[in-house]
């Protein structure tokens, strides 16, 4: 395994582990500890790895199509202790909106500094690279109104009463609907990295 590997793993693995703090963060914030007391407001990784998703999917669909996709534990939280009536769609939305944010806040950072040619700036070229690509990644398929994505807890935490039974269809059935939601978001992944590939590029180009 080379630098440029390692690079593209750690990215990836603190990209995810970002994303779940966030949800985490946010709980905290609008009124439940849960995540707090679980320990999962850290960026040590071990408490947030999950098996399938932390190892076995990333390793997989790195090899099957050169980029890699994959997610954590989820994020303990109580709905019931939330205060607001939208803390529940805050709470959703926080890993994809952390996820938008690194991948701007990365664009921004490489474009201002290009034209620095040293070894240290090449690497955090690099890792400024792959944050982007990955984080766009990352919210856009979580954004998808799939189980277990963020973008289905956001259209049931937006309309609940509505939304009661397709849950309880869900987790009665939770095994087949996530195998069914990784396989479209594979699908869909082999067309969609190509194209945030590109926009890097003409980024560098800018």
């Amino acid at each position: 395994m080379n630098i440029d590997n390692i690079i593209y793993i750690l990215v990836l693995i603190y990209s995810i582990i970002l994303h779940e703090i966030a949800h985490g963060y946010v709980a905290y914030r609008e009124g439940d500890n849960t995540a707090k007391w679980a320990g999962r407001l850290t960026l040590n990784p071990l408490p947030h790895i999950d098996i399938i998703g932390s190892i076995i999917v990333p390793i997989a669909t790195y090899i099957s199509t050169g980029g890699a996709m994959g997610w954590a534990k989820g994020v303990p939280y109580n709905p019931h202790m939330l205060r607001g009536k939208y803390s529940e769609a805050k709470v959703a939305a926080a890993g994809v909106i952390t996820n938008f944010l690194i991948a701007i806040i990365s664009a921004f950072i490489l474009y201002f500094s290009k034209g620095v040619d040293n070894i240290a700036f090449n690497i955090i070229n690099y890792v400024l690279i792959y944050a982007i690509i990955i984080n766009i990644s990352l919210g856009i398929f979580n954004l998808l109104p799939l189980p277990p994505f963020d973008g289905l807890r956001i259209i049931t935490s937006l309309f609940p009463n509505r939304t009661r039974g397709l849950m309880q269809m869900i987790d009665n059935n939770a095994t087949v609907y996530l195998l069914v939601s990784v396989y479209i978001a594979y699908n869909l992944f082999a067309y969609i990295s190509p194209l945030i590939s590109y926009l890097v590029s003409a980024l560098l180009t800018l």
